[in-house]
């Protein structure tokens, strides 16, 4: 995490950071990956980036809506990682072309955990659909038949 607590931020420095956070975020990148970028000098931590955006409702949806866009850009990520054979087929010792199934299944374990996350954090869009019918009958009564 990012360790300048310390450090006071004005109001055009602190919009700087969060413009550039939200532009992050629309990436698919994390707020803690964000924090910890070293090409931006004296990086706020964690804990106050919550704070400056849970103290504006208007920063408030600007990162939400950032959010939304990264989770769009994690499943295009999803997409390329499972198009992408490049290293499925690999030459063993003997010249011949063998499945590399560690890669394979690697690739596997991405795409499913990055499935995983955006079901959690977007389960409108990448949630399972349940299909949740009701069969119900209806049984009319009389008032004589309830005695």
């Amino acid at each position: 995490d990012c360790y300048n607590n310390r450090i006071k931020f004005d109001t055009d420095r602190r919009e700087h950071i969060l413009t550039e956070l939200g532009e992050w975020l629309s990436l698919g990148k994390t707020l803690r990956a964000f924090c910890r970028r070293t090409d931006i000098a004296n990086m706020p931590s964690n804990m106050l980036v919550y704070e400056w955006i849970n103290s504006d409702a208007e920063m408030k949806k600007r990162i939400a809506h950032a959010r939304d866009v990264g989770y769009d850009a994690i499943a295009d990520e999803i997409i390329e990682i499972i198009d992408n054979a490049a290293n499925d087929m690999v030459e063993d010792s003997d010249g011949n072309m063998r499945l590399n199934s560690e890669h394979v299944q690697r690739a596997k374990l991405k795409a499913k955990f990055r499935l995983k996350l955006l079901s959690k954090w977007s389960p409108k869009k990448y949630g399972e659909k349940l299909d949740i019918t009701a069969n119900v009958t209806s049984h009319e009564s009389t008032l004589d038949e309830l005695d």
